[in-house]
Order: C-alpha cells, then structure tokens, then sequence
C-alpha cells in the first residue's frame, strides 16, 4: 500500500459553542481579579480537606495552652476561653460552609433553571400561576425566608439548610432563566424544532437549555456568594452546627458577646468569612463580565 492509499487520521472539528467556551475560559485566567478570588477560595478548600495537615494544633480537643491570650508570635491569632488555638480553630472552619454553600447554590440553580424553563416556554397560565407563587416567596428577605421556614419546621442539620436555601433561591434563578427562555422562544430553531414535532420537554432541554447557559453560570457563581453569608447568618443565630465545632459563624456566635476585650476570638473568624465572600464575588464579577458580553 503506498502512501496515498494510507487513511488520513481523522479531523478534529471544533464546534462553535466548544470554541466560545475556549475562549472565555481564556478570558477568565487572564482576569486578575478571577485569579486572585479562586487562589483565595482553593486555600479555603484545601483548609476544608486538610485541616489535620495545615492547622498547627487539634481545633477541637487540644485546650492545653492557656485561655484567653491575646495574638503572640506562637499563637498569632491568639486563644480561646477554653485555650484552643483560633488559628488552628479558623483554619479547620471553612468545611462546614463549603459543604453547604455549593450544594445549596447548585440545588437552587437546578430548580430555578427547571422552573425558568418550564414558565418561560409555555407562559399562560402556568406561567401566570408560578408567578404569583414567585412574587410572594421574593417579597421578603431571603435571609428572612430561610429563617421563617427552619422555625416552622423544627428540624436542623446539614441537609436541612441546604434544601432550604436552595429552594430559597430558586425563585431568584427561575426569573433570569425565565428571560432568557422568553427571548429564546422567539428564535427560528424553536419555531423549527416546533414544526417538526418535537415535543416540549426535548425543546426546553435539548433545544433552549445550551443556549441559556450563560445566564445560569452567572447565577451560579453569584448566589454562591449570598449562600455561604446564608449558612453563615443561620449557624449564628443558632440553626446551623453548634460548638464545640470549629465553624466560623460558630466561633462568633460563642464569643461575640465577649468581643470587649478579647476581640480575635471574632475578629479572625469574621475575617476569614468576610474573605471567602469577597473571593468568591470576584470570580462572580469576572464571569459576568465575560458571558454576559
């Protein structure tokens, strides 16, 4: 067989969506500001997987030093009533939320895009229905709803905050989803696919749901934000893990009410929240300025 009989290896074709995600990703790690948020949000990770490793002492069980020091060379955060290290204790912290904020965040996205999809594309009354239902659950605070809804239940715990907060900010969701759909609904491939018999559940997820794909990403990472200040505002007030846990919304809660004089044992703790959200707001700010261009 001479060369030009030999089969010619097989040609990659790039496909337009494949080459838009290509380039905003590009797009994406050239952002300082990203770059800077997900150094900070994979520390807080990598703090959340391997406390054992990177925290000096035991943050729960090793109470041996003596309590109430103020930040020193050897403890620079300081130590508690109980003579923890807070370093090791804000260290250890960030499992807790980063274990419900994202899985609120991706169960509130999943409804809400379920829910956009289906009111946006056949509107009417079920849209009129959902509507109403939407505007009440959105008339009061968020933090307020999610509050209201663990009391009349009764129940705390892990999975608990996470059902409620995404169904929370699902309605938030299902609106941007909603107008989005709205807009697609009107396109020539929807009337097509229409046309051609194909039936509605096929069109809302095979046809729609790619090509509203940039607002749902947007959501995403800027609910994210506002859930982990959600499980944080909920274990403070007293419906998330309780001490001895190591949880940053956990320490403020036990020592706020000790903040004059011995201030780090909430300050540090304050401060590692306070970074996490605005860590994760930077990388939200960077991939809204990039899909919604």
């Amino acid at each position: 067989m001479t060369s030009l009989d030999a089969p010619s290896p097989p040609v990659t074709v790039r496909t337009e969506a494949q080459t838009a995600r290509s380039e905003r990703l590009r797009m994406l790690l050239r952002s300082k500001t990203v770059l800077i948020g997900l150094v900070v949000v994979g520390f807080w990770i990598l703090c959340a997987i391997l406390p054992d490793l990177l925290a000096p002492h035991d943050p729960i069980f090793d109470n041996q030093f003596e309590p109430n020091l103020s930040p020193t060379r050897e403890f620079p955060f300081g130590t508690d009533t109980n003579g923890r290290d807070i370093l090791s204790r804000v260290l250890a912290g960030s499992r807790n939320v980063l274990l419900i904020a994202p899985a609120a965040t991706l169960l509130g996205t999943v409804v809400g895009t379920i829910l956009g999809l289906v009111t946006g594309y056949f509107r009417g009354l079920v849209d009129d229905v959902a509507g109403r239902a939407i505007d009440a659950i959105m008339a009061l605070p968020l933090i307020i709803t999610a509050i209201l809804i663990v009391t009349a239940i009764g129940k705390t715990g892990t999975w608990v905050v996470i059902v409620i907060i995404g169904l929370t900010f699902a309605p938030v969701v299902s609106r941007t989803v909603r107008a989005a759909v709205l807009a697609e609904g009107e396109l020539d491939y929807v009337q097509a696919s229409r046309l051609r018999g194909e039936r509605s559940p096929y069109i809302m997820f095979a046809e729609i749901l790619p090509n509203v794909m940039s607002p749902v990403v947007v959501e995403f990472t800027v609910r994210l934000g506002y859930a982990i200040f959600t499980v944080a505002s909920l274990t403070f007030i007293g419906f998330g893990v309780a001490p001895p846990s190591p949880d940053w919304a956990a320490q403020i809660n036990q020592y706020w009410t000790l903040i004059d004089p011995y201030w780090w044992m909430t300050f540090f703790p304050a401060l590692a929240i306070a970074s996490l959200v605005v860590a994760v707001n930077l990388v939200a700010d960077g991939v809204r300025e990039v899909y919604e261009r």
